[in-house]
C-alpha cells in the first residue's frame, strides 16, 4: 500500500492568507496530508517574554536586537522540527522562511514549493540595504526550489524576474471563489477592505469622504481591515475633527471568508492605491480588486499601473489620481449620483468573475504544477 505523501506549510503566521489557503486547498484535494508549522506552535511561540524584557524591548536598538535572535531561533526550529516531520513537499509563502525550506529541501530531500505572494524587490522595506540584503538571501536558496508561483504584474514584471530560477514557475492569480452576489440597492454606502497602510491610501480615504458627506448627509463608510501602527487612530481622529465620525465605521481584522458579507452590504469598493513602485507595477495581483468584483460592486482606483490599466480594460470601475483627495472625492459623488451606472460597472465585473477570474482556473494551474514533480 503506498504511503500517503505529506505537505508541511512554512507560514509565518498561524491563519494563512487567502492564496496560501487556496493553493494548500487544492494539494489536499490531490489526496496530499497537509501540515502547518508557524511561530505559534514552536518553543519560541510558547514562551512567554518575562516583564523586564518587555521594558527593555521598549529601547529600538534592543527590540531591533532581540527581534533578529528570535527570528534566527524561529529558522533552526522549522529546520529541525520540519525534518522531524519528514514532508515530502515543502510549501514557503514567505521570502523570510526561504532559507529555513531551503535547508529542509536539501537534508530531507524534499519539493520546495516557494510562492512568491509579495513584491519584494519594489519599495517593500524602507530600507534599501536591508531590501538587497533579502534579496540577495532568496537568491542564494532559490536554486533549492522546484516550483515558483508568482503573483500578477504589469508587464509580467515579477514572472521575467524569476523565468528560469525554477523548473517550474507558474503565475496564479490572487483570484477568488465564485460567492452570491448582492442585490443591488442604492444605499449609498462605500467599503475599503485591506490593510491599513500608507501605501495603499487609506489616510486619503477620510477627508475625500468629508467632501462627499457634505453632499450625500446619508452616505456611509466602511473601513475593514488591520492597522499595524497608528494610522486607525489617526484616522478616527481624522474623521472626529471633520464631524463625519459617526458616518465611518472600523472594523478590525476578521476571517477572509467574513469578508464577502461585508461587501454584500456595501455599493461602491474603494482602492486608493498610492503612486510608489510597488504599486505601479501590481495588476490582478490585487485581491480587494477581485473580492470587489465578486460582490458585484464598482470599483474606485488609481488612474496609473497596472490596477489602473485593468479597471479601465474590465470596465468594472473609475480611476482617479488617488493621491488627490478632491479627485477621489469626485469620483465617489459621481458614482453616488447615478446609480446605474454604478451598477453596470459592478455587473460587469461580476460577470468576468463568473466567466474568467475565478479559482477553478487557478486550481487546475496549481495541480498540473504539483502533479509533474510527485
Amino acid at each position: 500500500m503506498e504511503t500517503q505523501k505529506s505537505v508541511l506549510v512554512l507560514s509565518p503566521r498561524a491563519d494563512l492568507v487567502p492564496r496560501a489557503q487556496h493553493i494548500t486547498g487544492v494539494m489536499g484535494e490531490m489526496g496530499l496530508k497537509m501540515d502547518v508549522l508557524s511561530p505559534e506552535n514552536t518553543l519560541l511561540g510558547s514562551l512567554e517574554q518575562p516583564r523586564s524584557l518587555r521594558l527593555l524591548t521598549n529601547l529600538k536598538a534592543v527590540n531591533i536586537l532581540l527581534k533578529s535572535v528570535m527570528f534566527f531561533w524561529l529558522l533552526i526550529e522549522y529546520v529541525v522540527r520540519g525534518y522531524n516531520k519528514n514532508p515530502d513537499i515543502i510549501y514557503c509563502p514567505h521570502i523570510g522562511l526561504l532559507p529555513a525550506a531551503g535547508l529542509l529541501s536539501l537534508i530531507s530531500r524534499s519539493i520546495l514549493i516557494y510562492d512568491v505572494i509579495e513584491k519584494y524587490a519594489e519599495e517593500y522595506w524602507s530600507s534599501k540595504t536591508l531590501t538587497k540584503a533579502i534579496l540577495s538571501i532568496e537568491s542564494t536558496f532559490l536554486p533549492f526550489v522546484d516550483i515558483i508561483f508568482v503573483i500578477d504584474s504589469k508587464d509580467d514584471v515579477i514572472l521575467k524576474r524569476y523565468k528560469n530560477r525554477a523548473p517550474i514557475v507558474e503565475t496564479i492569480y490572487n483570484v477568488p471563489r465564485k460567492k452570491k452576489l448582492k442585490k443591488y440597492n442604492q444605499s449609498p454606502s462605500l467599503i475599503y477592505v485591506g490593510n491599513l497602510e500608507e501605501v495603499k491610501g487609506v489616510k486619503k480615504l477620510i477627508p475625500a469622504f468629508a467632501k462627499v458627506v457634505n453632499s450625500y448627509p446619508k452616505a456611509e463608510m466602511t473601513i475593514v481591515g488591520p492597522s499595524f501602527d497608528s494610522i486607525r487612530e489617526e484616522m478616527i481622529a481624522t474623521a472626529e475633527k471633520k464631524g463625519i465620525r459617526q458616518s465611518v465605521t472600523f472594523i478590525d481584522k476578521i476571517p477572509y471568508d467574513e469578508v464577502h458579507g461585508h461587501l454584500l452590504e456595501a455599493d461602491i469598493g474603494l482602492a486608493p492605491y498610492q503612486n510608489v513602485r510597488m504599486n505601479r507595477i501590481s495588476r490582478f495581483n490585487s485581491r480587494k480588486i477581485f473580492d470587489y468584483m465578486n460582490a458585484g460592486l464598482p470599483i474606485i482606483g488609481p488612474n496609473f499601473g497596472g490596477i489602473g490599466e485593468a479597471i479601465e480594460q474590465l470596465e468594472c470601475g473609475l480611476t482617479v489620481d488617488t493621491g488627490n483627495e478632491t479627485e477621489l472625492a469626485d469620483g465617489m459623488r459621481q458614482l453616488l449620483s447615478d446609480p446605474d451606472e454604478a451598477q453596470k460597472l459592478g455587473n460587469n465585473g461580476r460577470q468576468l468573475i463568473v466567466e474568467k477570474y475565478n479559482w477553478k482556473t487557478e486550481k487546475e494551474k496549481v495541480k498540473t504544477a504539483v502533479s509533474n514533480t510527485v
